[in-house]
């Protein structure tokens, strides 16, 4: 989904720039208001920060999760780490050089430190909605129809890449096909579950 990815061959470096200079595009008119609201708040929480174009954007690109049902999701476990990442990645990205850690030396340092929070932070935001596909699939042995879920990931460019496929049991099990709401609700944990373990064999070594 557009909130956490990048068009493809896109990479994070091409996107830091287009938040930078462009922005980027929020769902609803609400949304842009309550993003807006909390744009404000930083700046008068942080006073030291100065109110520049790329400051917007890039508080923009982190408030703006975009999800279809957020509301679903506060308060949940992996909301609060996405928030947690979050103010960790901002508090970052306006401090002073020289009061970074040591192993902040360069510019190079900054720009691959930035990298890595953008990707963690669109891993974490399409683990708490994914974006899941349910198809058929034969046995090409058994000829017996089952149901597979796949799903995307991030790839370390930043790029969406197809990479789990998740079975959910035979078609006979669910009598909406792939669009039964049981077959959705397996899928949507299954995927979850891989995903969140990806992440953490990935960041949290």
């Amino acid at each position: 989904m557009a909130h956490y990815i990048l068009e493809a061959g896109m990479t994070i470096t091409a996107s830091l720039k287009a938040i930078i200079f462009f922005g980027y595009g929020l769902r609803k008119k609400n949304d842009m208001k309550e993003i807006d609201k909390k744009i404000e708040k930083y700046f008068e929480d942080h006073k030291g920060i100065v109110k520049t174009r790329s400051a917007i954007n890039m508080l923009r690109w982190a408030f703006n999760d975009n999800f279809e049902s957020w509301l679903l999701y506060v308060g949940s476990a992996n909301m609060k780490k996405l928030d947690s990442l979050k103010e960790e990645f901002l508090n970052f990205y306006f401090l002073n050089i020289s009061k970074n850690k040591s192993d902040i030396k360069l510019n190079i340092d900054v720009h691959n430190k930035i990298d890595e929070y953008m990707i963690r932070i669109m891993k974490l935001r399409m683990i708490i909605e994914p974006d899941i596909q349910i198809a058929l699939n034969v046995h090409t042995q058994t000829k017996i129809t089952y149901l597979i879920a796949k799903s995307y990931w991030i790839d370390e460019d930043g790029n969406k890449v197809r990479k789990f496929t998740k079975s959910l049991g035979r078609a006979e099990e669910f009598k909406d096909g792939i669009n039964d709401i049981n077959a959705k609700q397996v899928a949507d944990k299954k995927i979850k579950e891989i995903m969140i373990q990806t992440y953490k064999d990935e960041h949290e070594l």
